[in-house]
């Protein structure tokens, strides 16, 4: 049986990623790709243990990719995921605690208000919880709309 250590030492930007979003190491997944079906276990995993706010940012990330995988039906390679999270390097999220967090990190860049329920959503000033955000070249935030998984596949 492998040690935590272990199981740390041997983690890829996906494992990294999953451990960020608050995954126990335990219940990291191994080999060349994730299935569908190892998808969903992986969701119910963080279903049954809800992000801190910490943990937020890198679990909406991870959620976003696991969520991608369950509705195309096919396994991925842990390369593709590999790239698939360097498009969220630049990407921000709101948090519930009304900060704008590195979406890959978590690491809180700015508070921007307290969250209140408005027009639907939560949200703080032009923000929304649980969306996407980064600057543009006029540093001003921009909303970022992440791809979302095809549900023709269902």
């Amino acid at each position: 049986m492998s040690t935590t250590r272990d199981r740390l030492a041997k983690l890829d930007e996906f494992g990294a990623l999953l451990v960020k979003a608050g995954l126990a190491t335990e219940f990291l997944p191994t080999g060349f790709e994730l299935s569908p079906e190892q998808a969903r276990q992986l969701r119910l995993h963080f279903d049954l243990n809800p992000p801190t706010s910490a943990a937020y940012a890198p679990w909406l990330v991870a959620d976003v990719l696991l969520l991608d995988v369950v509705f195309k039906k096919q396994p991925v390679t842990r390369a593709e995921l590999g790239r698939r999270i360097q498009e969220f390097q630049t990407l921000f999220v709101l948090r519930r605690d009304g900060y704008l967090a590195e979406a890959l990190s978590g690491k809180p860049n700015q508070c921007v208000g307290p969250v209140e329920v408005r027009d639907g959503g939560l949200r703080a000033g032009i923000f929304e919880v649980g969306n996407f955000y980064r600057l543009d070249d006029a540093n001003q935030w921009q909303h970022v709309q992440v791809p979302a998984p095809s549900t023709a596949a269902l």
